[in-house]
């Protein structure tokens, strides 16, 4: 049996925000953080959750959400 990724609650509201497709600029604003560190989080989704791209994550988002 396979256990999930660690998700942060931060990175819980980006893939939100990515499954509304938010640019990283609209997400940082509505967060309170600067656009990098929107980059910044979404790099660590995928690596955690072993995808390939950024098209890969706003896919899972939406079967998250």
């Amino acid at each position: 049996m396979e256990s999930q990724p660690m998700i942060t609650q931060q990175e819980r509201k980006i893939l939100q925000l990515i499954s509304l497709m938010k640019k990283n600029k609209e997400i940082g604003e509505e967060l309170f953080i600067s656009p990098h560190t929107v980059k910044n989080h979404k790099a660590n989704l995928i690596r955690k959750l072993n995808l390939k791209s950024s098209s890969e994550l706003l896919i899972y988002s939406f079967s998250v959400v």
